[in-house]
């Protein structure tokens, strides 16, 4: 990654700087600055090819991730919700994702009772708006532990925060989104490019 940034802002455009800046002046060096990243950019596909031993043709591949980066297919389970009715069926779904792994029962509840929790909340608040919205939804399995993660694009919403914010005579308040925090070992919140991003240790 080093190597890029070297690359980029500093060596191929000095490089193209020096060429033509004498020709082309000060409009030379804006030159060289557009060159030089479109050189970078080539460089990166040369090297993704060379890597390979082939033109890629994806991103995994021109960012020449190893096979074993990530979770592995046959370890997580992805779902995608547009709707209450589909937050019903989603807790079938990740106990029988949990089931089939060797996961004990009592997580494996745990795991779709946090899920259909939060994302039945997200479903009743952020979906309120009459826009079409869609929530994805990621149960991952690694070495053992449970890693669940939502991602939506509605309104920023911190469901960590949220949990806390309850009046202790009213125990109903915010039960949903309290059941789920208690159950996990750590929530981590984020809002990155108008999307809601939810990290979940069970």
């Amino acid at each position: 990654m080093r190597s890029v940034a070297v690359a980029d802002g500093l060596a191929f455009t000095c490089l193209f700087a020096l060429l033509l800046i004498r020709p082309f002046g000060m409009n030379g060096v804006w030159a060289a600055q557009i060159l030089g990243c479109v050189s970078c950019v080539v460089m990166i596909c040369a090297y993704a090819a060379v890597q390979n031993r082939k033109p890629f043709c994806s991103l995994r591949e021109m960012l020449c991730f190893p096979d074993d980066f990530g979770v592995p297919e046959d370890q997580r389970l992805d779902i995608s919700i547009h709707s209450m009715a589909e937050v019903i069926n989603v807790s079938k779904q990740v106990t029988d994702f949990c089931a089939a792994r060797g996961i004990g029962r009592r997580q494996g509840n745990c795991v779709a009772l946090c899920v259909e929790e939060l994302a039945g909340n997200i479903v009743r608040h952020g979906f309120s708006d009459g826009k079409k919205h869609c929530i994805d939804i990621r149960v991952s399995s690694v070495k053992g532990k449970l890693r669940l993660s939502l991602k939506d694009d509605c309104r920023p919403f911190n469901p960590e925060e949220a949990a806390k914010l309850f009046d202790p005579d009213d125990k109903t308040h915010n039960i949903g989104l309290r059941l789920a925090a208690g159950m996990s070992r750590s929530m981590s919140y984020q809002h990155i490019l108008g999307l809601n991003v939810l990290l979940v240790m069970i």
